[in-house]
């Protein structure tokens, strides 16, 4: 997210919950106040726990800056299927394409294998028109979206 105290620099959070029990879902969500109280809530991450795998095993970051002009990075990571082996690399297929609200791929920023591990990858709007756009991500069967929004 962006900016922490009087600083604009994006920073990441982790956080690891050593609680889960197999057959649940859990929600997660990260909001914070601005030094005016303004309180920003950030898209929840759905994990459900199945024996001792994860189903969802990816994390896609706010992309900053959002609102951009005319480049944005969008930052993700990647892990390990099952839980205790984060120290170990798992590949999964990935694909990271941005849509117009019509629904037309605008343009694909990753598509292919990828080992675990965290991950930034800039998108250059080019001549690409004003307005709102969805990044959306998928691993596997899984996919989370995201709204961008380029302002020339």
């Amino acid at each position: 997210i962006t900016g922490a105290g009087t600083t604009t620099e994006p920073h990441n959070y982790n956080y690891t919950d050593t609680t889960m029990e197999s057959g649940k879902v859990y929600t997660y969500m990260l909001g914070d106040v601005s030094l005016g109280s303004v309180e920003t809530q950030y898209d929840p991450v759905m994990v459900e726990v199945s024996g001792n795998m994860l189903t969802a095993n990816f994390i896609l970051e706010a992309a900053y800056p959002n609102p951009f002009n005319p480049r944005t990075a969008v930052s993700y990571q990647l892990f390990p299927l099952r839980q205790g082996y984060a120290g170990q690399a798992a590949i999964s297929k990935i694909d990271l394409s941005i849509f117009n609200t019509k629904g037309e791929k605008v343009a694909t920023l990753f598509s292919g294998m990828q080992n675990a591990g965290r991950y930034e990858i800039a998108w250059s709007a080019g001549n690409t028109p004003s307005g709102v756009y969805i990044l959306r991500m998928s691993v596997g069967n899984t996919r989370q979206v995201q709204k961008l929004m380029l302002i020339r």
